[in-house]
């Protein structure tokens, strides 16, 4: 069975910074049912720090940063942010 590399990119990107992590990530694909194990961790590690984005963007509104700061920070613009995220 060939191994199928994976792009460099992606390793710290789905790292999270976690050197164990980055090096597991680095490694070749092993069989199909290990790739497949990486899809579904990546999506709920993606899951994951979408949560949080959430939360962290909740809590800056409660702080009081403005839906602009707030956009600044996510890379879009003011209305898309708060359009996504309502209106408080």
């Amino acid at each position: 069975m060939a191994i199928a590399e994976r792009p460099e990119p992606a390793v710290p990107a789905l790292s999270g910074g976690d050197p164990q992590a980055a090096a597991a990530l680095a490694r070749p694909y092993r069989d199909r049912e290990t790739a497949l194990l990486q899809v579904s961790n990546a999506i709920s590690r993606e899951r994951a720090a979408a949560r949080k984005r959430d939360q962290t963007v909740r809590e800056a509104r409660e702080a009081g940063c403005s839906w602009t700061e707030i956009g600044a920070r996510l890379g879009v613009s003011a209305q898309a942010v708060q359009k996504r995220y309502g209106k408080s």
